[in-house]
């Protein structure tokens, strides 16, 4: 089992700049179409671009094996910004074509979980001072059960919902609509 890990960097200030006034309601996102607009707001990285590759739509394509997981690791892209985001929700779409398709068995539905971060604060006056902060962090994770035949794709449309604050407080929520595909390429 490997983890493949992808980086979602979310450009928070942008977003509130270009969209101005977002909505509260989770179940009501403000959507960010088409989805070439995706790449205005977000970067999506990958840490082994032989894995996992990311589309100018910022679909993911995944050469995995069965048992390996993705996960999705949130930052704000923006420095020194009031503006920052967390990934809230990654939720399948067209759960139909997805049992019909059989990538329901595929994938795991992604999951949040929770971990502890190391962040290093470095003195001003001396670089070499570095403190370890401790901080509650989390990424969200999907696990790889089975893979498509031989030559072929399996893709999975997914909600990604975005939430924006504002220092402490929930400025919104916006979604885009970008895709996990799995190849099974010959090697």
């Amino acid at each position: 089992m490997k983890h493949i890990d992808v980086l979602i960097s979310v450009k928070a200030e942008e977003i509130m700049n270009d969209y101005g006034k977002l909505s509260t309601d989770i179940m009501s996102p403000v959507p960010i179409y088409p989805s070439g607009m995706h790449k205005e707001y977000v970067r999506v990285l990958s840490e082994d671009e032989s894995l996992a590759s990311v589309d100018k739509d910022l679909n993911i394509m995944v050469k995995a094996d069965i048992d390996d997981v993705i996960r999705w690791n949130v930052a704000t892209l923006n420095i020194n910004s009031i503006y920052s985001a967390a990934v809230m929700k990654i939720m399948p779409m067209h759960m139909k074509t997805m049992m019909h398709d059989g990538m329901v068995n595929m994938i795991d539905m992604p999951v949040m979980k929770h971990m502890m971060k190391f962040l290093p604060s470095i003195s001003m006056h001396s670089p070499v001072d570095v403190d370890m902060q401790k901080v509650k962090d989390y990424c969200w994770e999907a696990k790889i059960n089975e893979l498509p035949v031989v030559g072929q794709l399996r893709t999975m449309y997914y909600h990604c919902i975005i939430g924006i604050y504002r220092e402490m407080s929930l400025m919104g929520y916006v979604v885009m609509e970008p895709s996990i595909i799995l190849s099974n390429d010959v090697m």
